[in-house]
């Protein structure tokens, strides 16, 4: 099936959700929890706010990595988080805000930039009873820069649908630092197409295990 095939195919979903048609049934795992805020599956999506949030944990502090963030189950060992959500939600929910994937990666760690709008991604949690927000580039480290990421490199590109079905669901990729075709979200930067850039920024994270929120946010188109 085809990038486009597949924004037709999650339409119906997305019509079932929006604030025009609140009288219609609802998919089973998603609900209207107030006039602009959706919950699906375990994601949350703020129509007003522009925000898709799910919960999370702190994967690793320290290593390399070719991932912000990947689904449980996913991989795991080079990734700064653990998303408790499924992929396809989330993906569902930046649609709902507008946000239309445009893919235009063919492999992991294509030098070809991937389509798509640009997103802003927060990752927050508590510590000592006060929040701690920070853009996710602050977590990841530049080895060659000896510097975080820089500042707003993030599009969502989107995931595909094969013949084995949703390819997100599957690989459980979320938001890639080596640019990767299955993940919803990558790194636009030159950086993308090479594997060796960024650890995990042992500075600013707290330990592993920690919960936090993701927080994908779809600026005001200008």
């Amino acid at each position: 099936m085809t990038r486009s095939a597949l924004t037709v195919a999650i339409v119906g979903a997305i019509l079932a959700l929006a604030p025009a048609t609140a009288q219609r049934s609802l998919p089973a795992d998603a609900e209207r929890i107030s006039e602009n805020v959706y919950r699906i599956g375990k994601v949350i999506v703020d129509l007003k706010g522009r925000t898709v949030t799910c919960p999370a944990k702190i994967n690793m502090q320290r290593g390399l990595v070719e991932y912000l963030a990947v689904a449980t189950r996913g991989k795991l060992h080079e990734s700064v988080l653990e998303v408790d959500a499924r992929p396809l939600h989330i993906q569902l929910g930046l649609i709902m805000l507008g946000l239309e994937p445009q893919g235009g990666l063919r492999y992991q760690g294509d030098t070809k930039l991937p389509k798509g709008p640009p997103v802003d991604v927060w990752v927050s949690w508590e510590k000592a009873g006060t929040e701690v927000r920070l853009p996710a580039e602050q977590l990841l480290w530049d080895l060659n820069k000896k510097r975080p990421m820089e500042a707003k490199p993030w599009v969502f590109s989107g995931s595909m649908v094969t013949i084995a079905g949703f390819a997100a669901d599957s690989e459980k990729s979320l938001i890639a630092t080596y640019r990767d075709p299955v993940a919803l979200i990558n790194n636009r930067l030159p950086t993308g197409s090479d594997d060796t850039v960024y650890v995990a920024n042992h500075r600013l994270l707290p330990r592993e295990g920690t919960e936090v929120k993701l927080i994908i946010h779809a600026p005001d188109k200008t």
